[in-house]
C-alpha cells in the first residue's frame, strides 16, 4: 500500500528527497524507457536533482504552514498571530530594576541627570529612572539614592549586589556608584513553549474564577494570581514580577472585565508580602567566606521561594535543602526562619477615627514600624512617630495623634515592620500573602 503524503489523519507527512527522487525516476523511465541514463553523473539526473531539492524545500515549507495553523504547534510570528486570535499576546522581555547609591568626588552639590548610565565590569548597563540632586556635604559621607533600570531587557540584568560600580561616561561630580542589593525582575521574552502552555490554559468561559485568574495571569508583569470570592464580589490578588503600579493594576482590570459579569464587583489588589529572614550557623570550606556564603545561599533560597504561590507555606526543610545546595557550604544547623509582613495596608477614613489595629504584635521596640501614606496629595510621605502617631499594644495598633500630619481622607497608608514579627520553624502563610526573600545572616563558629 502506497504511503499518503501531505495532510493525513495524523498530521502532515512531507515527501523527503529520496522519495521525490524515486518518483522522478519512475516518471523518467515511463517517458524515456528503461534505457534512460539516470546515473549520478548524467546531465539529465543532475538536472532532476536540482528540481527534487527545490521540491523538498517546498514540502518543508508546506509542513510548517500546516502546523502554524494550530496553537499547539505554531512557532515564532505564526504563534503570535494565533495568540492574537484568542485575545492574548506574547509577554515581552522585562528589564531588571535596582537601587543605586551614588558617591560624589566633590563636597559641592551634584546633579545626576535622568538616564545617566552606570555599568558592571562585564558591561551590563543601567540607566537612572529620574534626575536626583545630591546635597552639598562631605563627599565621603553624602550620597544619593536612585532607582535604575537595565538598559537591555532580560535576565542578563539580574546582576549580583555590589557589581554596578562605574559610570559609563563621565558625570560631573560623580565618582562611582554601588548597588547594595541585587538587581532583579529581569525576564526574557516569553518562549514559544511557555506561550503555548499559557494559551492552552486560557479559559474561554466567562464568569468563572478560573477564567478571571487566567485573564489576569496573561497580563505582562504579573507573576502570580489568586482569586478570593465573596457572595457578590471578589478580590483579584496580584504578585507583580517587579513592582505593583497603577498601570499594571489598570491592565489587569481591563483584562478581567472581559470575563466578569457586569453585575459582579471586583478589586485588583497587590498580595501582601511576608519577608523571610534566615539566621543559621554554617560550616564552610576553608577557601570560602561568610559574605560569599550569604550571597550565594540567597540565590538558592530565592529560587525556592519563586516556586511558591500565594498562601503557600515556607518549609524549614526546603530552606535547609536550598542552603545545602550552595557551593562551599558544608553544613547548616540551628536554622531559624523569621517572618515579617511588608506594607500592611490600611484605608484612612475620617469617619473611622484615628486608631488602626495591626496584624502583628510590635512589642516595645520604638522603631518596630515605619508608617507611610499620602499627605496633602504627596504619596509615600513618612509619618513621624510621637508627632504624627503613637504605637499602642494589646492589641498592636497605630494611633494617629490628630495634632500632627494625617493621611489624606480615603487614601491608603502603609505600615512596614522593621523587625521580625515571629520566629518559628515552618512559616504558615495567610491566604492573602506570599513569601519573598528578605535577608540571610550566617554565623561561622
Amino acid at each position: 500500500m502506497s504511503e499518503t503524503y501531505g495532510i493525513t489523519t495524523i498530521g502532515f507527512n512531507p515527501k523527503m528527497l529520496d522519495v521525490i527522487e524515486e518518483n522522478f525516476k519512475e516518471l523518467l523511465v515511463d517517458y524515456f524507457g528503461s534505457n534512460v541514463d539516470l546515473s549520478q553523473l548524467s546531465p539529465l539526473w543532475k538536472t532532476v536533482q536540482v528540481v527534487a531539492t527545490e521540491a523538498t524545500l517546498i514540502w518543508t515549507q508546506a509542513e510548517q504552514l500546516f502546523y502554524n495553523n494550530f496553537i499547539a504547534t505554531a512557532e515564532g510570528s505564526a504563534l503570535d498571530l494565533k495568540l492574537d486570535d484568542v485575545g492574548l499576546e506574547r509577554k515581552p522581555a522585562i528589564a531588571a530594576g535596582v537601587t543605586l547609591t551614588i558617591y560624589k568626588n566633590t563636597d559641592n552639590s551634584v546633579t545626576v541627570p535622568q538616564y545617566s548610565l552606570f555599568e558592571t565590569t562585564e558591561g551590563v548597563q543601567f540607566f537612572t529612572d529620574i534626575e536626583i540632586q545630591i546635597a552639598a556635604g562631605a563627599k565621603a559621607s553624602t550620597t544619593g539614592s536612585v532607582s535604575a533600570t537595565a538598559a537591555i531587557a532580560g535576565i542578563a540584568g539580574n546582576v549580583a549586589q555590589n557589581t554596578i560600580t562605574t559610570p559609563t561616561s563621565t558625570i560631573t561630580g560623580v565618582d562611582y556608584c554601588n548597588n547594595a542589593s541585587i538587581a532583579e525582575g529581569g525576564e526574557e521574552k516569553e518562549t514559544d513553549s511557555a506561550a503555548r502552555k499559557r494559551a492552552r490554559d486560557y479559559v474561554g468561559a466567562i464568569w468563572t474564577a478560573a477564567a478571571i485568574r487566567s485573564a489576569a495571569l496573561n497580563v505582562s508583569g504579573v507573576d502570580g494570581v489568586k482569586i478570593i470570592e465573596f457572595t457578590t464580589s471578589y478580590n483579584c490578588l496580584i504578585v507583580p514580577k517587579t513592582t505593583f503600579s497603577a498601570a499594571l493594576q489598570t491592565s489587569v482590570e481591563e483584562a478581567i472585565e472581559k470575563v466578569t459579569a457586569i453585575t459582579v464587583e471586583f478589586s485588583v489588589l497587590e498580595s501582601e508580602s511576608v519577608g523571610l529572614i534566615i539566621a543559621a550557623d554554617i560550616t564552610i570550606e576553608t577557601t570560602y567566606d561568610e559574605i560569599s556564603a550569604e550571597a550565594d545561599a540567597e540565590v538558592e533560597v530565592r529560587e525556592y521561594l519563586q516556586t511558591l504561590g500565594i498562601d503557600d507555606d515556607v518549609f524549614k526543610a526546603k530552606v535547609t535543602q536550598a542552603i545545602m545546595e550552595t557551593a562551599g557550604i558544608l553544613n547548616v544547623y540551628n536554622l531559624v526562619l523569621l517572618a515579617k509582613p511588608i506594607n500592611e495596608t490600611h484605608r484612612y477614613l475620617t469617619a473611622s477615627g484615628y486608631t488602626y489595629n495591626l496584624d502583628y504584635s510590635t512589642g516595645t521596640d520604638s522603631a518596630s514600624v515605619i508608617v507611610k501614606g499620602t499627605v496633602g496629595g504627596t504619596p509615600d510621605t513618612t509619618f513621624t512617630k510621637t508627632t504624627d502617631y503613637t504605637i499602642g499594644t494589646s492589641p498592636a495598633r497605630v494611633i494617629f495623634t490628630g495634632t500632627g500630619d494625617l493621611p489624606d481622607n480615603d487614601t491608603d497608608f502603609y505600615v512596614t515592620y522593621t523587625y521580625p514579627a515571629n520566629a518559628i520553624g515552618d512559616i504558615e502563610i495567610n491566604q492573602d500573602d506570599i513569601a519573598i526573600f528578605d535577608s540571610i545572616n550566617f554565623t561561622v563558629p
